[in-house]
């Protein structure tokens, strides 16, 4: 799953399917709405949200974000990090606590947005639940990095179908499975506190298990020989910098 700096937030406490996103540095994020049938769950780190009112041509679609405040979102953050010690430590910050203001509102181009300033590691979750869903958004990354990803990729991820306790994963994460968001990976599938999947692989020559429609359909799990990790392919994602357009469905 790779390391977070930033802010766990988790809004499926009981849901079947949820989304969350997880960054580790600055990323903004718009257009996120899906069909009314759907259950999101986002968890970030540095990142910022923002999302239409009304989507053009698909009026059974709906926005997650109201564009003014977090109403109708939760927010968990775990342990902070001690630099000096190199680890995690103490007790959680808890659900629906953010003293340092992690997860707000504010205008990027125009547009209200949320944002995750990815100086703790965090998440935010809708408090509904959904199902039979079509997710899009839009994100960009920004520019601040904090420890321990100060001097790594960028990264976030999108957490879905998530359901049981907070911090079953890392001491921050729901059990899940996310699609990765990360510089130069997005797409990649990761299984999450046990979250499974069968994908049609092949192993490339550097030992990675890839995307290939004609492979081989294998299961990715946290107790799986080959691991939990599997590489997209194509690789679609645009610069760093520019916004990247995320379906799923």
């Amino acid at each position: 799953m790779s390391n977070y700096t930033s802010d766990l937030i988790n809004f499926n406490r009981l849901s079947i399917c949820g989304f969350y996103l997880r960054a580790l540095a600055a990323l903004s994020i718009k257009f996120l709405h899906m069909p009314k049938t759907s259950t999101i769950l986002i968890v970030a780190g540095l990142v910022c949200f923002s999302c239409q009112q009304q989507v053009k041509n698909e009026s059974n679609w709906t926005s997650l974000f109201n564009g003014e405040n977090l109403d109708g979102w939760e927010t968990y953050i775990g342990p902070l990090y001690n630099t000096v010690s190199s680890g995690f430590e103490g007790e959680p910050v808890g659900l629906n606590k953010d003293p340092n203001g992690v997860f707000t509102v504010v205008d990027v181009n125009g547009e209200k947005a949320m944002r995750v300033s990815g100086e703790q590691f965090g998440g935010i979750s809708t408090i509904k639940d959904f199902e039979n869903y079509h997710l899009k958004l839009e994100f960009k990354w920004g520019e601040n990095k904090f420890a321990p990803k100060d001097s790594s990729k960028r990264d976030s991820g999108l957490l879905y179908h998530a359901g049981g306790p907070h911090a079953s994963d890392w001491n921050f994460w729901m059990r899940s499975q996310e699609f990765q968001i990360q510089e130069g990976d997005c797409g990649d599938f990761w299984g999450v506190a046990g979250g499974s999947v069968k994908v049609k692989v092949i192993k490339n020559e550097n030992g990675d298990y890839v995307y290939n429609k004609d492979g081989e359909s294998m299961t990715f799990n946290q107790a799986s020989p080959i691991g939990r990790h599997a590489v997209k392919d194509p690789d679609n994602e645009k610069p760093t910098g520019e916004w990247n357009v995320l379906e799923l469905y």
